[in-house]
């Protein structure tokens, strides 16, 4: 009689048992492999994102391009009618360009400081490499926490360190590898992922 208590037990726990024997390597690996084959996010060297920042009524009121580049190399874009905002890193400096479009008065460009090309460094590994944006920078680590539930999805959460104190928190679906939530450890700000 007390073998159908320990069956039951067994299979009502075996979810939980399987996330706590999870590795790192299996969790990354399932999370990339959500994304594509591991030809087709090693063949990858550049992205290019475009989209435009809306006003309360809809309004476009500015146009966003946002270009990475391997190893480190990002470059943001925005601009509008009266001006135009480049921020620029590659492998060690960057700078900011802005240029007034209208008569030039208020354009001017400035370096940046070492601890903010680091941040956006660690923000173009993070686009480029797929889960593996720590392991491309010296000092940068990924640490598995453990298991959460976001948003109603049993996840794994995973935490992405730069040398810079840069950090994300990361939500990967235990079930099939999706990410379903990402934590910025510098704004403390959620990003809700979407498929779509």
């Amino acid at each position: 009689m007390r073998i159908l208590p320990l069956i039951s037990l067994t299979v009502l726990l075996a979810p939980f048992l399987a996330a706590a024997e999870a590795n790192l390597d299996d969790v990354i690996a399932q999370a990339r492999a959500h994304l594509g084959t591991e030809a087709d996010l090693e063949s990858v060297n550049t992205l290019t994102y475009k989209g435009r920042v809306l006003d309360a009524e809809g309004t476009v009121i500015d146009s966003i391009t946002l270009y990475f580049k391997k190893p480190y190399f990002q470059k943001l874009v925005i601009e509008n009618d009266k001006l135009r905002r480049t921020t620029a890193v590659n492998t060690s400096e960057g700078f900011i360009e802005v240029i007034d479009k209208q008569d030039g008065k208020n354009s001017g460009i400035l370096i940046l400081d070492a601890p903010r090309v680091r941040r956006l460094i660690a923000n173009a590994v993070e686009n480029l490499y797929y889960y593996r944006g720590p392991y491309q920078r010296p000092g940068g680590e990924v640490e598995l926490l453990g298991t959460k539930t976001m948003r109603g999805v049993p996840c794994y959460e995973v935490k992405f360190s730069y040398p810079s104190g840069l950090f994300y928190i990361r939500y990967f679906s235990q079930e099939d590898g999706s990410i379903v939530s990402t934590i910025n450890g510098e704004t403390d700000l959620e990003n809700i992922e979407t498929d779509s």
